[in-house]
């Protein structure tokens, strides 16, 4: 059984922890996804992980769909990949 808690906050806190800003996802859509520095399905991506961790913060227990999961897995990691390729880049 797979945690989906545990996979969102992949996604979402890697960013966080990269930009360390209060208004994160406001932020990170203005400056990096509506500008084009990064494409636009990474802030589908990062919305929608905002969207399920406030969701599943007032549930206890969520057994989602395997492949769901796999699914989730595989975006989260090509996020994290492009977020690191993109510092790269950039710094």
């Amino acid at each position: 059984m797979y945690d989906s808690k545990k996979l969102l906050y992949r996604g979402y806190f890697s960013t966080l922890s990269i930009f360390r800003l209060r208004n994160i996802k406001g932020f990170f859509n203005r400056e990096y996804v509506k500008s084009d520095r990064l494409p636009k399905d990474m802030g589908r991506l990062f919305n929608k992980a905002f969207e399920y961790r406030q969701k599943f913060d007032c549930v206890n227990f969520v057994a989602p769909e395997e492949s769901m999961v796999v699914e989730y897995i595989n975006k989260t990691q090509g996020f994290c990949d492009e977020i690191r390729k993109f510092i790269k880049a950039n710094i």
